[in-house]
């Protein structure tokens, strides 16, 4: 029987496929993959949908045409080198962790072997190491399926697309059936970015994260590159709850420290039961929610009151190392100046600035101008305070002909601060690993003696692990990975706090678990 490897080998790759646990698969047919999709789940999502992060199917057999991207993120789709046949490496899949609470990938085999009575192809959605599969049936007697087949336990979301089961796949699982790859992509402001975070984080109190969604209503449509969030005065009694953010609707929802309520009065009303499910697992699991059981019933209430003024000001740092190539910079600051989401903006490059560049952006972003090798950081501009408690202008969709706004209220701004704020606190900015490679050192003592960079004697620069270590590179000396703990080194340099003693009154019981 062949591997699960083989199985994910590529989209519109024919091959023998089989999974073991899965009954109705568990024999070796020929056949080929026809669709492939990454979901990430988010708990902040109160409609329960989930977010593409990119989806890829064939219209038919793998000699018919070539595979569709039906569906991606422009977050994540520049991490694969090519998003047609979507490989996720080991930091990939980390990434994507640290950015949702659940995470599921799903595959769509297709084989005539399990064609029904009147059918020429039959097809299954399956998710890797998962206990179950759910059948696909193709009506139509040609030799090609339908092009997204329905599953019996699909169900239709908001957006009125059908999402997966949403069982959870096996972490180890997932990196072992989709592979590293190295991408080609530029990574001089990757490294211009850990660089800068390691000197902002040294001369400056507070929270630091990096690649966070800006919006409101659509916050894939803007990532920040880095943003600050200043300490509050409540930072401490934060720092106590969870290292982990807490998801939005239960900061939002009726619950509080003083009594318990049955589980779904705990939360807001409007979710969806499965979605309020989600989040109560959730906040019980990262210790914002204690739950208890009264007979049949279970009860659920904070742990600690949540304390709003956690965080200060939020500032927002768009990174262009060279502006000999500025792309879409323009646009995007303008995006943040009118939405007026963070507090301030900033531009940072290691290019000269000239006056020409700083007539070309609005006055309100400032301008910094960054050195990695020196670690010398000169402040071109001053920011100007952006108006964050009056109402903004956020741009939805571009069309040639047609533009898409929506006007984001001060309430809904409060709000999506507060959420920007929890993703900063839950994520950080080491979202990456040191690589098993003698080339690869864990520091960057020029730049900072306390952050163990990815530093690369072969390319003479940070690297970014992801995109630019492995097998493919000439300069690749395998070995065991650096025993380098950037949790502790989180802990140790920030305001963030690891493993936090919590604020739970009693331990939870086995039947927390039933």
């Amino acid at each position: 029987m062949p591997s699960r490897r083989a199985m994910l080998r590529g989209v519109g790759a024919a091959t023998a496929v089989g999974l073991a646990g899965c009954s109705v698969l568990d024999r070796g047919v020929e056949g080929y993959v026809q669709l492939k999709s990454i979901f990430g789940i988010d708990a902040d999502n109160e409609d329960g949908s989930d977010e593409y992060v990119v989806s890829v199917r064939l219209a038919g057999s793998p000699d018919s045409e070539p595979p569709e991207l039906t569906q991606h993120d422009d977050r994540w789709v520049e991490r694969f080198d090519d998003p047609r046949r979507p490989v996720v490496s080991d930091a990939l899949h980390a990434d994507l962790e640290r950015e949702y609470d659940d995470l599921q990938y799903l595959v769509g085999v297709c084989s005539p072997a399990w064609a029904d009575d009147g059918e020429s192809i039959g097809c299954y959605n399956v998710r890797p190491r998962a206990r179950t599969s759910t059948r696909s049936r193709s009506t139509s007697a040609s030799a090609r399926p339908r092009t997204a087949p329905p599953s019996r336990s699909t169900r239709p979301t908001a957006s009125g697309r059908s999402s997966p089961p949403r069982t959870r796949p096996d972490a180890a699982a997932s990196k072992t059936l989709l592979p590293a790859q190295r991408l080609d992509a530029s990574v001089s402001e990757y490294g211009f970015e850990l660089s800068l975070c390691a000197h902002l984080e040294r001369e400056r109190d507070g929270v630091l994260a990096r690649q966070l969604g800006g919006g409101v209503h659509a916050p894939g449509n803007r990532v920040l590159d880095v943003v600050h969030v200043e300490p509050g005065p409540g930072l401490d009694e934060r720092a106590a709850i969870t290292e982990r953010r807490i998801p939005d609707p239960a900061i939002r929802g009726p619950a509080g420290p003083g009594r318990a309520r049955p589980w779904r009065d705990a939360l807001p009303d409007g979710l969806r039961d499965e979605n309020a499910r989600r989040i109560a697992d959730a906040c019980v699991d990262r210790g914002f929610f204690e739950r208890e059981r009264r007979g049949s019933r279970e009860y659920l209430r904070q742990t600690a009151r949540y304390p709003d003024d956690w965080f200060g000001r939020v500032l927002a740092v768009e990174n262009k190392p060279d502006l000999g190539t500025p792309g879409a910079l323009e646009r995007q600051l303008r995006l943040d100046v009118s939405l007026a989401l963070v507090d301030e903006v900033v531009l940072a490059t290691e290019s000269h600035v000239t006056g020409a560049h700083l007539n070309r952006i609005p006055s309100e972003v400032g301008v910094w101008r960054y050195h990695p090798e020196s670690d010398a950081l000169e402040v071109v501009r001053e920011p100007e305070p952006l108006a964050v408690e009056d109402s903004g202008v956020e741009l939805l969709d571009e069309q040639p002909a047609r533009t898409d706004v929506a006007v984001v209220d001060a309430d809904e701004k409060r709000g999506a601060r507060r959420r920007l704020a929890e993703r900063a606190y839950g994520k950080g900015w080491r979202t990456y690993d040191l690589p098993g490679c003698e080339r690869v050192t864990p520091d960057a003592s020029a730049v900072a003696d306390h952050a163990a960079l990815p530093y690369c004697a072969y390319h003479d620069r940070v690297v970014d692990p992801a995109r630019d270590c492995g097998v493919d590179c000439p300069g690749h000396r395998p070995t065991d990975a650096p025993d380098v703990d950037l949790a502790a080194e989180r802990d140790a340099h920030g305001a963030w706090v690891r493993d936090p003693d919590g604020r739970r009154t009693r331990q939870s019981g086995l039947d927390a678990f039933e």
